[in-house]
């Protein structure tokens, strides 16, 4: 409506084009954002950052490359800019630029921390996953932004549930709770990780309060609110209602909705649509919050492979897993609710044998893959979740956590970026 009332508003451009990716039509927010570059009477970084960002998310990495080196040339980047710069980068093995960018940033900035927060999952570096998170919050109350601090404990109590460290993922939660865990992301990732983690009545009631208080948000409730009960569904053993909520889900360009729709197939016994999903998610590193869930879906593409028989492809599967989990604790309780059968491992006792070994110093590359890993047997736990960066998604973020796209807002205490900070 904004946008026909004011067809030459660059600004009315930018949110619909903003409205366009949160409803999974990227495509369409490329072609608004592309628009208010073209007819912005100055140069506006936000512009650049929002069709940089649904460029990389098309997977038009040299597209977005351009248009951010394009800005570069007549100014720095922001803190923003620079992060898509560098997730690029990232993605194409291009070390020497990633470098460069590390070298120019102060370290501190909040989308960078939070993409270096993304890095640290995607390696399995748990000791630095919490590190950042613990800066992150430190920043936060510093500042007395203490929805931004909720927001950060919630996100960070996901992170834990991925890993089965449910007791923590539930501290979290509830220090979330008492630093007034009210925004959108806040809720959802604190009834997600309290959904894995079993406890489905306080999962419940996060999501109602969810519900309750963004009843109109498009996101929230075909999105994010479908993933929360799917979970809680998923873990009471309802696994065609878990299916079934995250069926019309899809269109999103967005890896929570795919990650969970394949651990629920996987439960329900439907590994060949499970293995799609997880595919899906690991052939789109441009979407967001991509990192952390490749790790998850190449172990949850090797034990659907393996549920099916396919042991070859089961071996190759979990060999770039442990590639890339290469920093990585094992195991991982959440994600690991199906390691090969004993008739698959009893086949593969070579393999198997490499990765039950203690850990010990490095002497190969492929001893190195298995160092961490205590055990095998005695795994059970409720199939689950994935934001990120995620989330996701097309994630929606609180100010403080990585938002996708930038909108002209008031940034008093909500962390957003001011049009005039985000011009050169």
């Amino acid at each position: 409506m904004y946008r026909q009332i004011y067809p030459r508003s660059v600004d009315a451009a930018n949110l619909l084009g903003i409205n366009y990716a949160m409803m999974g039509k990227t495509q369409n927010a490329l072609q608004e954002f592309q628009w208010a570059i073209a007819h912005s009477p100055v140069p506006s970084a936000q512009h650049n950052s929002n069709a940089s960002q649904a460029l990389i998310i098309l997977g038009r990495f040299d597209d977005a490359k351009k248009l951010l080196d394009q800005w570069r040339q007549n100014g720095s980047l922001t803190p923003f800019q620079l992060m898509l710069r560098y997730r690029i980068a990232f993605l194409e093995h291009d070390t020497a630029t990633m470098d460069r960018l590390a070298r120019e940033t102060s370290g501190e900035d909040a989308p960078w921390v939070h993409f270096q927060s993304n890095l640290a999952f995607l390696r399995g570096d748990v000791t630095k996953l919490r590190s950042l998170s613990d800066a992150l919050v430190s920043h936060q109350k510093k500042a007395n932004h203490m929805e931004n601090v909720a927001t950060e404990l919630a996100y960070h109590a996901d992170q834990e549930a991925y890993l089965g460290n449910y007791d923590l993922s539930r501290k979290l939660c509830s220090q979330a709770d008492e630093a007034g865990n009210n925004s959108a992301l806040g809720l959802f990732k604190c009834s997600h990780a309290l959904g894995q983690a079993g406890d489905t009545a306080r999962a419940n009631a996060l999501a109602a309060k969810l519900n309750e208080l963004f009843p109109e948000d498009t996101f929230q409730q075909r999105v994010l609110l479908p993933v929360s009960h799917s979970t809680i569904e998923r873990t009471r053993g309802n696994l065609r209602d878990a299916v079934d909520l995250l069926s019309p889900v899809t269109q999103f360009p967005n890896v929570v909705v795919f990650y969970n729709r394949a651990r629920a197939y996987m439960a329900a016994g439907d590994q060949a649509k499970a293995v799609a999903d997880f595919q899906t998610v690991i052939d789109n590193p441009g979407w967001p919050d991509w990192e952390p869930f490749e790790p998850l879906s190449q172990l949850g593409l090797a034990q659907a492979y393996a549920k099916q028989g396919d042991r070859e492809s089961s071996r190759k599967a979990y060999d770039v897993f442990f590639t890339t989990w290469k920093d990585g604790p094992f195991p991982l309780r959440s994600a690991m609710t199906q390691w090969p059968s004993r008739s698959w491992r009893s086949s593969n006792r070579k393999f198997v044998t490499s990765a039950l070994r203690r850990p010990q110093p490095m002497r190969s590359e492929s001893k190195a893959r298995f160092r961490l890993l205590r055990r095998v047997s005695a795994v059970s736990a409720p199939s689950n979740f994935l934001p990120s960066s995620a989330v996701s998604q097309f994630p929606t973020r609180t100010p403080s956590r990585r938002t996708p796209f930038t909108r002209r807002m008031p940034a008093a205490r909500s962390g957003l970026r001011s049009p005039q900070s985000d011009a050169s």
